[in-house]
């Protein structure tokens, strides 16, 4: 495939997801009513999100995993270097929430990311042949680690502080475990606010 088709391509499949969740918000009533929602009991919820830099294939990802009463169990950022699409970054935090699941010891999980077709393709029952194949793959096989574990789409005003995570500007890889990184400090204060008040 020449690099015309492969961004004829990129183009038709990135129009595709926007539609999709274009669809999605209209259906939620707008972007403005959706927000995070707790995974049931005895199940974690592992939000990921990705930043990438196309000039320099470097990409960040954040992840926050959440229990059933939204306090925070864990949460990670990490650079990766060499990645080659916005899909490629999406699908290696997506493998870096199951991680972080696994690391934190718990057995059942929503991974839940805002890539609608990241998504798909994690819940997809074939075999993966699109460019980010062996990162689908990855993720999937380190899902069989868990008890239970399910993919999740979410739009962006439901994954915030994932994104706000992965944007950050850490020089390092970062570990939190049950304490809010800095930088979602506000934003989840905000969210508890706005459950009580439901």
């Amino acid at each position: 495939m020449d690099t015309k088709e492969r961004i004829v391509t990129f183009v038709q499949t990135y129009c595709r997801e926007f539609s999709t969740v274009c669809t999605k918000l209209r259906k939620f009533g707008g972007s403005g009513n959706v927000r995070w929602q707790p995974p049931p009991v005895e199940t974690v919820k592992a939000n990921f999100d990705a930043a990438f830099k196309p000039t320099s294939g470097v990409a960040s990802s954040g992840v926050v995993v959440r229990n059933s009463s939204g306090e925070i169990m864990g949460a990670s950022f990490r650079r990766v270097g060499s990645i080659s699409s916005s899909f490629a970054a999406e699908a290696s935090a997506a493998i870096h929430a199951i991680e972080l699941v696994v690391d934190l010891g718990f057995s059942r999980a929503i991974i839940e990311g805002d890539s609608l077709t990241v998504i798909k393709k994690l819940m997809a029952k074939t075999r993966d042949l699109s460019a980010i194949c062996s990162l689908v793959w990855d993720a999937k096989s380190k899902a069989q680690n868990l008890l239970a574990c399910s993919f999740s789409f979410v739009p962006r005003m439901g994954n915030q502080a994932a994104h706000i995570l992965a944007s950050a500007d850490y020089d390092e890889d970062r570990f939190w475990v049950e304490d809010e990184p800095p930088s979602l400090r506000l934003l989840l204060a905000k969210e508890r606010c706005s459950s009580d008040c439901l």
